[in-house]
């Protein structure tokens, strides 16, 4: 049995919990998540929750820690309604999942805005994106062009390309300087590459010339690794630039990122999406730099470089699940946005 974090919060909730599914009419996918209001009496303000990278469930839930089920809680009982859901790539394989990008992600973002925005319980003059990561890539792409959209809050996401965060992930994620040397060499095959096998193939080959072809172990590892790093998935998010999309974002925007984030690097990032969001003559934005935090938004004693696995290692050992300053500031900043 799993042992529950401090901070997951245990039923029956003081408020309404609702299973509900919905449609992307684009291609017709059907995405299942939960709704949580007040209670049945009135229309309230909401937001949705959208995961980060990778194939995630409504909880997003990482190494032991389910932080949507946190956030939504707490806001919830803020007087705010929360829609959570299954990626539509959630149980799939990387080889199955990677063939969608971003941009059907946010297809998916943009079916739940909608289904919101027709539910009787909500009032649809303020439904807000809320998104972690790749969620907060996502984001302002509904936003750009739903111009319904009353709000974004910004959740360790990215300001900048995917091949500038990746590029320098490539060397701080790495082991030794063989590990740097292999990350550059993906990183060129994935932007250069258009076909799936070939860069496959080609990045077992960069594999081979650096670690050689007796290496066993390592092989076995990246096999689990290969088809999410070959994808056409991390493939459109190098190339994609968030900027475009927060250059024409209205609406207000609350954007935190984490002092010790070696994900997506706090400063370089929110400068990023405040000097786009001038271009967009928005002025309605906050930036915030959360002390002590990690990209998980949870409080950790240090920052800087380290291996991947080290990294992991922090977060199922760490056993905040989300900041309660985040939680605070998203609730304070949400509700004070709709008295407005």
């Amino acid at each position: 049995m799993k042992k529950r974090k401090p901070q997951e919060p245990v039923r029956p909730f003081t408020y309404i919990e609702k299973e509900v599914s919905f449609t992307n009419s684009f291609d017709g996918t059907i995405l299942k998540g939960t709704l949580t209001i007040p209670d049945n009496t009135n229309k309230y303000p909401a937001v949705i929750l959208v995961t980060g990278s990778g194939p995630q469930n409504r909880d997003e839930e990482l190494l032991g820690h389910k932080p949507f089920l946190v956030i939504s809680d707490h806001l919830t009982k803020a007087g705010i309604a929360v829609l959570r859901y299954d990626d539509r790539h959630y149980k799939m394989s990387a080889k199955k999942g990677g063939q969608y990008t971003t941009m059907d992600l946010a297809g998916d973002a943009k079916a739940a805005f909608d289904f919101l925005f027709n539910h009787i319980n909500i009032d649809n003059s303020f439904i807000g994106i809320a998104g972690h990561s790749e969620g907060g890539v996502i984001a302002p792409i509904v936003a750009s062009t739903e111009p319904k959209v009353a709000f974004i809050i910004s959740l360790a996401g990215p300001g900048l390309s995917g091949k500038i965060i990746g590029d320098k992930q490539a060397v701080d994620f790495a082991k030794d300087q063989k590990g740097i040397e292999f990350g550059q060499s993906v990183m060129q095959i994935i932007d250069d590459e258009p076909d799936f096998s070939l860069r496959k193939r080609k990045i077992w080959k960069a594999f081979n010339t650096t670690y050689g072809i007796f290496h066993f172990w390592g092989r076995f590892m990246y096999y689990f690794m290969i088809d999410h790093t070959a994808s056409e998935w991390h493939r459109f998010f190098r190339k994609y630039n968030p900027a475009d999309a927060w250059q024409k974002v209205k609406c207000p925007v609350l954007a935190l990122n984490g002092e010790f984030d070696i994900q997506v690097y706090p400063n370089e990032n929110l400068k990023a999406i405040e000097e786009a969001l001038k271009i967009a003559d928005n002025s309605n934005y906050t930036t915030l730099v959360i002390p002590k935090a990690n990209h998980l938004f949870q409080t950790v004693e240090s920052g800087g470089p380290k291996a991947m696995a080290k990294l992991f290692k922090e977060y199922q050992q760490t056993e905040q699940t989300f900041s309660p300053v985040v939680l605070d500031i998203m609730a304070e900043w949400i509700n004070k946005q709709f008295k407005r």
